[in-house]
């Protein structure tokens, strides 16, 4: 099957194969990123901030400065009006020039205003980073979550390739086919697809959960030294399985169903959008009617629908009754004197 059928599964495995060394790199360095970067918060939360914010805020002002040297240059050179590609670049640059430096604008006013706002952040900041180097197994927790994650999908996708195995093979082109099934099959794999979704989505609410328990656990405690156990947060993941594993499934199911009907929804309107463009349009105005060569008179008069012969009628009968009023009209003395000869 596999030398005579490259489907889709197959060509993304062989894509991904090839890429795994590039996205393990990528991982890595985000994830060794993402400790420096959580280090020199810890240090220096508030320069980190501050320099952000700061660095955005530069970052605006030179690419505006850049549009506005690069569409002065290009007006001022003699192809600005002579080419046209070359004057809706220099135009481009000069729209784009307004632009950035009306983001610039409303974000430097959106700092000044939120002032008081970010040096909150900042110290809420300060106590996350206290509270990642008081609990260091937080950092484990996102990458159990994922580990998990990719455990129950690739379950699912074995389970799911297998119900789809089931059905039959129709090969539609050279080197490419498609798998048809029947209704009871797809039925079973779309239960299968929510159960999957539902247990994603409780891996990471009580990955959640438990972050929220070991954080207010160490944040709510009088004494940190003291009152905490040796290791918290599998303190607050044995909590959270025991006392709140249902709470958790619920709102996983919950969830899980309103996002199901919401990919329902997208997929019903693209199949209506398809099932529209199909369709000839319904208020369209009908066609105005072909111009018949003129018959000579030797040719013999075209057949009438009984309709047309009868509103033909009607208004010759209209012109008839429109053209005798005007002539009566015209001569009233003729009236007149026809009057005493009928009576």
């Amino acid at each position: 099957m596999r030398e005579t059928v490259s489907s889709l599964p197959h060509l993304m495995y062989e894509d991904l194969a090839v890429a795994a060394p590039v996205i393990g790199w990528c991982a890595g360095a985000a994830i060794a990123f993402g400790f420096v970067w959580l280090l020199l918060l810890r240090l220096l939360a508030g320069y980190m901030v501050w320099a952000t914010l700061a660095a955005a805020a530069v970052g605006m002002g030179a690419a505006a400065w850049w549009l506005w040297t690069t569409q002065e240059s290009m007006k001022g050179s003699p192809l600005y009006g002579a080419d046209d590609l070359h004057t809706q670049q220099a135009d481009a640059c000069y729209y784009a020039f307004i632009g950035v430096s009306a983001l610039a604008g409303i974000y430097l006013l959106l700092l000044l205003c939120l002032r008081r706002k970010i040096v909150v952040a900042v110290r809420i900041l300060q106590e996350a980073t206290k509270a990642v180097a008081r609990l260091p197994l937080l950092l484990l927790m996102p990458l159990v979550a994922v580990a998990i994650s990719l455990a129950i999908i690739a379950y699912g996708c074995t389970v799911a390739v297998l119900l789809a195995s089931s059905g039959e093979l129709l090969r539609t082109e050279q080197g490419f086919g498609r798998v048809s099934l029947d209704d009871a099959t797809r039925g079973w794999l779309g239960l299968h697809a929510f159960g999957v979704a539902w247990s994603v989505f409780w891996v990471r609410h009580v990955q959640h959960c438990v972050v929220a328990g070991a954080v207010s656990h160490w944040y709510f405690a009088a004494d940190k030294r003291h009152d905490m156990s040796a290791f918290p947060v599998v303190g607050a993941l044995c909590k959270t399985l025991r006392y709140h594993a249902g709470s958790v499934a619920l709102g996983s199911f919950l969830i899980t169903l309103l996002k199901a009907i919401r990919w329902a929804f997208r997929i019903l309107q693209k199949k209506m959008k398809k099932w529209c463009a199909a369709l000839p349009p319904l208020l369209s105005p009908p066609a105005p009617p072909s111009h018949p060569t003129p018959l000579s008179p030797h040719d013999p008069p075209l057949p009438s629908s009984p309709g047309a012969s009868a509103a033909a009628s009607w208004r010759s009968s209209a012109a008839a009754a429109s053209s005798a009023a005007s002539a009566a009209s015209r001569s009233p003395s003729s009236s007149s004197r026809a009057t005493p000869t009928s009576r």
